[in-house]
């Protein structure tokens, strides 16, 4: 009997979901196993009778802001919440997701952990502590919680490491000078196995940033609307930046151009065919699966070399822009240039 814990349901209209039902996928627990899964949706297919369910407070529930009082990341569970684990006897324990190490940890002091790193966040807070880059207070509590949890968990000789890109794994590496007990799981993604097929643009007149703008990625689009994206509305006054995704309407300011339409519904690309993709990512974090959208709708995207960590720079070419921040602007209005009429 084995033990599996997954810090959300495996849906597919986010990431994270993407991910966890990836991981699912891949581990495919058996019926006598035990299965729990943190989140607040009560109804999707993987979900199985036996199953158990940890519903998912909000972000005021009294729990989560006590954990952040006490440096803890907010979704880190009691010994109390897993109670139902107790006096059970397990093969192998696979937790998808760094949150639930130490209270497990705690629970069996002596068992071999697998554990999932989606986030890297130890890499992301020694970047930040070298280019100084301006991020909320929010996300900074959370890269200092993490911090302390992942270095917990990278000393622990009694784990296995899984890193969702070569660049987390990486840093594990150099910094602890061990490889035997990390590796990479890499999504079977065809769009970057297979020849990619791409949407014709003509004549561009849209910027376009599809997806949430939660933690870091406020002040990655809060960098393109201030920095950029005035730049080159100077040189093409006809432009217009739309910004699709959970929330997205606190951007909105039609006189100048910006669009914020908040939660997108469709099923498609918002935008396809007239516009350019942006992923104006400052300071990195996980793999953006938005790219792997782009990738297979074949639409044309500029990211930073941040936001491009996990994908292959092979894949690079004139609908994949893999830019520095110091040249956004003349690489979309070379862009723009070559795909006007």
């Amino acid at each position: 009997m084995n033990l599996y814990i997954f810090p959300e349901a495996p849906v597919l209209d986010n990431g994270f979901g993407v991910g966890i039902a990836y991981a699912y996928n891949k581990l495919q627990p058996k019926e006598d196993d035990v299965v729990v899964w943190y989140t607040s949706k009560t109804d999707f297919p993987q979900l199985r009778k036996s199953h158990h369910i940890i519903k998912k407070p909000s972000a005021a529930s009294f729990r989560r802001i006590m954990n952040v009082l006490r440096g803890k990341p907010s979704h880190e569970l009691s010994m109390n919440q897993l109670s139902f684990l107790k006096g059970l006897e397990f093969d192998a324990v696979h937790c998808d997701d760094t949150t639930f190490f130490p209270t497990l940890r705690r629970m069996m002091p002596d068992k071999h952990i697998v554990v999932r790193f989606h986030n890297c966040y130890a890499r992301i807070e020694d970047r930040q502590r070298l280019l100084n880059v301006p991020l909320s207070r929010k996300f900074r509590m959370v890269l200092k919680a993490y911090y302390q949890v992942e270095r917990d968990i990278m000393n622990d000789r009694n784990s296995t490491k899984i890193f969702v890109t070569q660049e987390d794994m990486d840093y594990y590496r150099s910094n602890f000078g061990i490889a035997s007990d990390s590796c990479v799981w890499v999504g079977e993604y065809d769009a970057l196995r297979s020849p990619r097929t791409y949407h014709p643009v003509a004549n561009v007149d849209k910027l376009v940033w599809f997806g949430g703008v939660e933690s870091h990625k406020y002040n990655s689009v809060r960098w393109f609307i201030d920095k950029v994206f005035p730049q080159v509305k100077q040189k093409y006054p006809f432009l217009t930046f739309h910004l699709y995704g959970a929330g997205t309407q606190q951007f909105d300011n039609p006189a100048e151009g910006i669009f914020g339409h908040g939660f997108y519904e469709g099923n498609d690309v918002p935008g396809k065919g007239t516009s350019l993709y942006v992923n104006p990512d400052i300071i990195g974090s996980g793999i953006k699966l938005k790219l792997l959208t782009y990738l297979k709708e074949g639409v044309p995207f500029i990211t930073t070399p941040f936001g491009f960590e996990g994908y292959s720079m092979q894949l690079v070419d004139d609908y994949c822009i893999v830019s520095e921040q110091d040249h956004w602007v003349e690489d979309i209005c070379r862009f723009i240039q070559s795909h006007s009429s």
